[in-house]
């Protein structure tokens, strides 16, 4: 393969991975805030469903069903078809799930809403390390890892004292709707930042471009010392 055909594969500037990983951490954080959320909900949703603290002690429960069950499929899908697919249906898939939820009205639509928030967010780390490997040098890895895991976390904390005064100011479902509007810009970012014309005209070299670009390398090399030891 020659330079020319390479065109769209060459390098890229050293702040472009990161404009890749941030929506994917973002995914992360969002799934993180949605883990934590009901712990400060639990008195409201207690007076308006009319229920104990150990039947909406489930609501966590369900969000871990679906986000432990699918770790097996989610690996397999983002192999299958890739972090663009798998992230942006998911991160969609969660923001239905925050709307169900704050729309709900029963405590089965709570569960369903719970359900859908876990299976969605059941993708966002391993998309997140997915992208890290594909676009960071290996010796960034750890460093990426530790980040999206602080994005995480960053999530947890939103979803702590800040949800809890915005509960007690407006209520236990203006915030949930307002997490699925925000869910359903990621999904546009990730687009944009990541698989629109970045990630077509700058993607990272596979090893099998290097090994060719090694190869015309070495056939260019051959050319020029054969030419100047005809010349000599």
């Amino acid at each position: 393969m020659s330079p020319a055909e390479l065109g769209d594969r060459r390098p890229f500037p050293a702040w472009r991975p990161w404009l890749v990983w941030l929506p994917a951490a973002l995914v992360f954080t969002y799934a993180f805030f949605h883990r934590v959320a009901p712990s400060v909900m639990i008195d409201p949703l207690m007076r308006d469903f009319g229920v104990g603290a150990a039947v909406l002690g489930n609501l966590s429960a369900f969000y871990f069903y679906a986000y432990a069950g699918l770790q097996i499929p989610v690996g397999m899908s983002v192999d299958r078809w890739g972090p663009r697919r798998v992230l942006t249906i998911a991160t969609g898939f969660c923001a239905l799930g925050s709307l169900c939820f704050a729309f709900s009205d029963t405590l089965g639509l709570l569960y369903l809403g719970r359900l859908m928030i876990g299976a969605g967010s059941a993708f966002g780390f391993v998309g997140a390390l997915t992208l890290a490997g594909r676009w960071f040098a290996p010796r960034r890895f750890a460093l990426v890892s530790g980040l999206t895991m602080m994005a995480g976390m960053s999530g947890g904390i939103l979803g702590q004292a800040p949800l809890a005064v915005a509960v007690d100011a407006i209520g236990w479902r203006a915030p949930l709707l307002g997490a699925a509007a925000a869910g359903s810009g990621i999904p546009t970012q990730l687009q944009a930042n990541i698989f629109g014309l970045l990630y077509l005209q700058a993607q990272p070299l596979s090893l099998d471009d290097i090994a060719l670009e090694l190869d015309q390398s070495k056939s260019n090399i051959s050319l020029n010392v054969r030419v100047l030891v005809d010349w000599h």
